[in-house]
C-alpha cells in the first residue's frame, strides 16, 4: 500500500500548476494532497512521514495555502 500511496501522491505532483489568467483554465491554480490513515474501523489519522508531501512539494498543504494568498492578492488586493 505504500507504494500505492508514494506514486499518488506523485502523480499530483507532476500536475502543472497555472500560473496567469492568459493560460488554460483546465489547470488547477494550487493543488494540495492530504494523506490520510483510515481502515474504517480505527479513527482516521494524518501521516506526516515520508509517504506524505513535504516541506518542498507544491501539494504540501502550507504550501497550497500560500499559493491560494499569492492568488487572491494578485488579482483583488491590487
Amino acid at each position: 500500500m505504500e507504494k500505492v500511496v508514494e506514486d499518488t501522491v506523485k502523480v499530483f505532483e507532476a500536475i502543472p500548476l497555472r500560473e496567469s489568467l492568459e493560460e488554460p483554465n483546465d489547470q488547477p491554480e494550487a493543488l494540495t494532497v492530504i494523506v490520510v490513515n483510515y481502515d474504517g474501523v480505527h479513527p482516521a489519522s494524518l501521516v506526516t512521514s515520508e509517504l506524505a508531501p513535504q516541506k518542498t512539494s507544491h501539494v504540501y498543504y502550507d504550501n497550497f495555502i500560500t499559493q491560494l494568498v499569492a492568488k487572491y492578492e494578485s488579482r483583488f488586493c491590487e
